[in-house]
């Protein structure tokens, strides 16, 4: 009977813990910011996901003497569970990268993912699968 209890526990938490969240909650402005050890810096991140699946998104890097900014425009994609991110423009250069990250949380406030497989030829600073990236929706 306990092991029959615990499958059932087992069992209600995944299929919680899998559940599709609601994608359209990510279309708005969102901010995060990071210490990013690589360059030993503070990252701010500025990012718009709007209705028509395209994006911008700004990183600013501050190491405490110098400001460094980097741009991405592109189109993203989500399933309810992973969210595509389509690179099309680093700053004014045209490239053409592919991100997944993994939706761990989904709120109109808040929303945290993790990259799936990083490509990190493309990425100033910190670049890991152990990364969680934490948003919080800009407010008007």
């Amino acid at each position: 009977m306990k092991l029959l209890s615990l499958l059932i526990l087992l069992f209600g938490y995944s299929s919680h813990a899998s559940a599709d969240l609601i994608c359209e909650d990510l279309i708005g402005a969102w901010s995060s910011e990071r210490h990013d050890t690589s360059l030993s810096s503070d990252r701010r991140t500025i990012k718009a996901l709007y209705p028509d699946g395209s994006y911008w998104i700004k990183f600013i890097h501050d190491n405490g003497t110098e400001i460094t900014e980097q741009e991405e425009h592109g189109a993203w994609t989500c399933d309810g569970k992973i969210l595509g991110i389509k690179i099309n423009k680093i700053d004014d250069e045209s490239v053409s990268f592919y991100n997944i990250y993994n939706l761990l949380q989904l709120s109109t406030s808040f929303h945290s993912m993790q990259p799936i497989a990083p490509n990190c030829s493309n990425v100033l600073g910190d670049c890991s699968a152990d990364i969680v990236l934490e948003y919080y929706r800009v407010l008007n």
